[in-house]
């Protein structure tokens, strides 16, 4: 445990020393003024959420991973009794702040506001999911160039579900995947979600991060440690 917390307080200094941090901050403080100013509709909000605060975690976490690869870090951490799932755990964590942040402040300019609860549980499982993805993505490039080629090829499908969000095409199909989950906790917590859809759509994502994770796990051992 302490390992990890040491890890964790190691990734919010390097949240602010790499810049994420103050740049989220800055992303949240414009949505926040576009929000209040334009009075942006409810479900415009919760898109808003959904593709910001939710997925930026993806882009936030290549960052750190070829920062960590420029600097040595990575082949450093492989030698020390830091288990992989504490690395994957400490940056779930810490990339998911200011995911969280950024979303409950959009909820506080929208126009009725809305459930801080669902927001929270939506932002944090969609945002650790998206992470993992992210992690996995970044093992695979070595510049952030490269890393920028491969994102829509990772979050192109997921981007189906919008699909069914805006009415143009609706079925049932849409929950194999995962965000069309997120969509549906999110628009919910401005509006109303039967018990039912939140209990399937918290289930898919958890599901979804478990199968993310294991992917994840083996792509350190095997990117990170054997390489080393």
């Amino acid at each position: 445990m302490k390992t990890l917390l040491n890890l964790l307080k190691w990734d919010l200094i390097l949240l602010v020393k790499y810049g994420i941090l103050p740049v989220a901050t800055g992303i949240g403080a414009l949505y926040i003024v576009l929000i209040y100013l334009l009075n942006i509709p409810n479900n415009i909000v919760a898109l808003l959420i959904f593709s910001d605060p939710s997925m930026m975690g993806f882009i936030f976490i290549g960052v750190m991973v070829l920062f960590e690869k420029q600097a040595g870090t990575s082949s450093v951490l492989v030698v020390t009794p830091l288990q992989p799932w504490q690395y994957l755990l400490s940056k779930s964590i810490s990339l998911s702040i200011p995911a969280v942040i950024v979303a409950l402040s959009m909820v506080l300019a929208s126009q009725s506001g809305g459930s801080y609860v669902i927001v929270t549980v939506a932002v944090v499982l969609t945002s650790i999911l998206f992470l993992l993805l992210g992690f996995v993505g970044a093992q695979r490039v070595k510049t952030f160039n490269q890393y920028i080629l491969i994102i829509p090829m990772f979050l192109a499908p997921f981007c189906i579900p919008l699909v069914d969000y805006f009415g143009l095409w609706q079925s049932h199909l849409m929950w194999i995947i995962p965000t069309h989950s997120s969509l549906k906790l999110l628009s919910g917590a401005f509006g109303d979600i039967k018990l039912w859809e939140v209990t399937l759509s918290i289930a898919i994502l958890t599901v979804s991060i478990y199968i993310a994770w294991q992917w994840a796990l083996k792509v350190y051992k095997e990117k990170m440690i054997e390489a080393a």
